[in-house]
């Protein structure tokens, strides 16, 4: 999936892996066994390559301004590969009209993250936020469920599995949202390393992309890393295509 520069690429992404204790192998991104034998161990990190306090701001802007959700006076909202990332629990903590289901194929991570919100998350923000063993590309879930999807990294991991899994990612995250929904997609691959077939494989009604930058994006991220930000927006046709 990733060419031109992904070698590139693909080294930072190493580097930054190997400084989160993690595998200098990105082959073993897109393998849902390596990622449920770290969070099964014990040894695989809350955040990656950005804190949630950072990302969320860009969840708050898509609430705010996209026309599709701002107008709703309730939104469910798909964390898709949420593994122990805190960014569903700070999106219902600030948001009290959004209703979080957190999704991994790993049942290790949807533990943990459940046991972990439950010591720190007060009862309200608990009380709309889900936890569901899951995998999108065969997923158990209804369709048109969800008005918003957000991932961070996610289809990253994905995308090292190779095109076949990435369309049948998309395809799903797809078939998940209700018509006009949005996907939100925190990445590290930038435009130019993406490759097209990502963004053409789904009849997206728009696809738009932004570098993303935040004082608190540091936060939970090596210091090793220097993998940029980008903000990728999907948006599902308002009618069946």
């Amino acid at each position: 999936m990733l060419r031109g520069r992904a070698h590139e690429h693909a080294r930072r992404v190493a580097r930054a892996a190997r400084s989160r204790g993690l595998s200098s192998s990105t082959r073993d991104f897109g393998s849902p066994a390596f990622w449920d034998a770290k969070y099964r161990s014990g040894r695989a990190p809350r955040e990656w390559f950005a804190g949630a306090d950072g990302v969320v701001g860009a969840v708050e802007a898509a609430l705010r301004q996209e026309p599709g959700l701002s107008v709703l006076e309730s939104v469910a909202c798909l964390h898709v590969g949420c593994g122990l990332s805190e960014l569903g629990f700070r999106t219902a903590q600030l948001f009290p009209h959004v209703h979080v289901t957190n999704v991994d194929t790993s049942a290790a991570a949807v533990e943990g993250l459940q046991s972990q919100g439950a010591a720190k998350y007060e009862p309200e923000v608990l009380a709309r936020s889900k936890f569901v063993q899951d995998d999108v590309l065969d997923s158990k879930l209804a369709s048109e469920t969800f008005d918003l999807c957000i991932d961070k990294g996610t289809l990253d991991a994905v995308e090292f599995a190779g095109d076949a899994e990435v369309g049948r990612f998309l395809q799903g995250i797809h078939r998940l949202l209700r018509p006009g929904g949005l996907y939100l997609q925190v990445s590290t691959v930038d435009p130019g390393v993406r490759d097209a077939v990502t963004l053409a494989d789904v009849p997206w009604a728009r696809v738009t992309w932004t570098n993303w930058t935040s004082d608190s994006l540091a936060e939970g991220a090596s210091e090793e890393s220097d993998l940029d930000l980008w903000i990728y927006k999907f948006t599902k046709s308002v009618v069946h295509v």
